[in-house]
């Protein structure tokens, strides 16, 4: 089993679960791993279940079905440690790779794995994404308790100069705060913006946090929006800004968790141009 594996200090986990997206996803963890001591950047194939990607309203798969299934996902599988390799061979020779293959218990292999990892890259969902896909992009969000960068399928790869943070002050806007110090570090420009009114102890204390780690992050707060919510707020920012990443926490319970879950989730993922940090 995958989870038994130890991965490297410094992993950046590349989860490839679909062949669209895969070479933006991993050029998105190339540029990461350049924030990171001797980082390793790990490929992790989840392999295709045909189970989990029946439709709803199929019980069972006819024996040419699943037959045909598997087929598909051994050739998703090569086309993708095709993509892998031909990526490999133009990374710097100072950069660790590895490639892995999860075949079953997604969601338990990923938890496990991500949890070792520095951070954990995907690209983000479509509406054409599959359950085992769905399933990688929730465990690596949602259970890892380690940072998740979700790439644009059109990612295209350029140093890291300027991040946008979207602030909230709450344990998972502080922790997302703590997770990309190694990335907002790296970056030449930060902006913090709060959305709607904040309170100014709330903006000072972030300031504070990030001085603390010799960041230095220019902080406003930008009025609410009349009929946009946060969400698209914030990825309006971000476009207008012009910046390469956009840092936020991942939220369940309050305005925030209309564009991190659900369908509409999907739909604002579907409209990033740029990757997502996010931390739950």
């Amino acid at each position: 089993m995958t989870s038994k594996i130890e991965l490297a200090p410094n992993t950046v986990l590349a989860i490839l679960a679909e062949r669209a997206g895969a070479s933006a996803c991993l050029d998105a963890a190339g540029i990461a791993a350049s924030a990171l001591d001797h980082p390793t950047i790990v490929g992790l194939h989840v392999r295709v279940d045909p189970i989990r990607d029946i439709l709803p309203t199929e019980e069972i798969l006819l024996p040419a079905q699943e037959r045909a299934m598997e087929i598909e996902a051994i050739e998703e599988g090569r086309a993708l440690r095709n993509i892998f390799s031909a990526w490999v061979a133009g990374v710097d020779s100072k950069v660790e790779t590895t490639w892995l293959d999860i075949t079953d218990g997604v969601d338990d292999e990923i938890e496990a794995l991500g949890r070792q990892a520095a951070l954990n890259v995907m690209a983000n969902l479509t509406s054409s994404s599959r359950g085992h896909a769905r399933a990688a992009f929730h465990a690596g969000l949602f259970k890892t308790h380690k940072p998740f960068l979700v790439v644009p399928h059109d990612y295209v790869p350029r140093k890291l100069s300027r991040i946008l943070i979207g602030w909230k002050d709450t344990p998972p806007g502080r922790r997302v705060l703590d997770a990309a110090l190694p990335w907002l570090r790296l970056a030449d420009a930060v902006r913090l913006i709060c959305i709607g009114r904040p309170e100014p102890l709330e903006l000072m204390w972030a300031r504070e946090h990030l001085a603390d780690h010799d960041i230095v992050v220019e902080v406003a707060h930008v009025d609410r929006r009349e009929g946009m919510s946060v969400g698209a707020q914030l990825l309006d920012e971000a476009r207008q800004s012009g910046v390469d990443w956009l840092v936020t926490g991942a939220y369940w319970h309050n305005e925030y968790a209309e564009w991190i879950l659900g369908g509409v989730t999907e739909a604002l993922l579907g409209q990033a141009t740029l990757p997502l940090f996010m931390s739950h």
